[in-house]
């Protein structure tokens, strides 16, 4: 792998949150870090708000060693990703190797299902989930970014920004 820091970001075909998505990219390029795009299904997806995005990658084509971290996008499409098991693994594999995992608003449901989240874990994500992460014994912290280690969650839209520095700060400072 080169010196190149990149991430990968995982969204729903359909209903993605484009801030989520759109916003935390741009600030992880604004920082230096390439972010490329999985789904479960390579081509265009479109968000809750109508906008596209390209998306480079199938989630079973994704080569996690190209990347330094995972990134999960919430919006109600992100439901879809909850039972989806190339997501999981995804989300397994990463955490296992000692990469960022990072969710923002509903996302973190996801790396609850896939076990990466749970008891003796601190995290945030949307109003809406908390019950989910409460369920699964994560202590829930009710703030805009909670980092636990190599473990990014973020509250939802309106904290993007705060959750793409937040991942570059942990990619940047090595904790991968």
């Amino acid at each position: 792998m080169s010196n190149e820091k990149r991430v990968l970001m995982v969204i729903a075909p359909r209903d993605f949150q484009d801030h989520e998505y759109f916003d935390t990219k741009v600030s992880l390029a604004n920082i230096g870090i390439n972010a490329d795009t999985a789904s479960t299904r390579a081509g265009y997806c479109v968000s809750t708000h109508g906008k596209t995005a390209a998306v480079s990658l199938s989630l079973e084509a994704v080569d996690q060693h190209l990347y330094d971290g995972i990134v999960f996008v919430g919006g109600s499409g992100v439901e879809e990703l909850f039972h989806n098991q190339e997501a999981l693994d995804l989300a397994s594999d990463f955490y296992k190797s000692e990469k960022i995992v990072a969710a923002i608003c509903w996302a973190p449901v996801v790396l609850v299902k896939a076990g990466v989240l749970g008891a003796g874990k601190k995290a945030t994500c949307w109003e809406g989930a908390k019950q989910d992460l409460i369920d699964a014994g994560v202590e829930y912290l009710e703030q805009d970014v909670v980092t636990d280690g190599k473990i990014i969650t973020a509250e939802g839209p309106t904290v993007a920004h705060q959750f793409g520095q937040a991942i570059a700060d942990a990619i940047l400072k090595g904790l991968r």
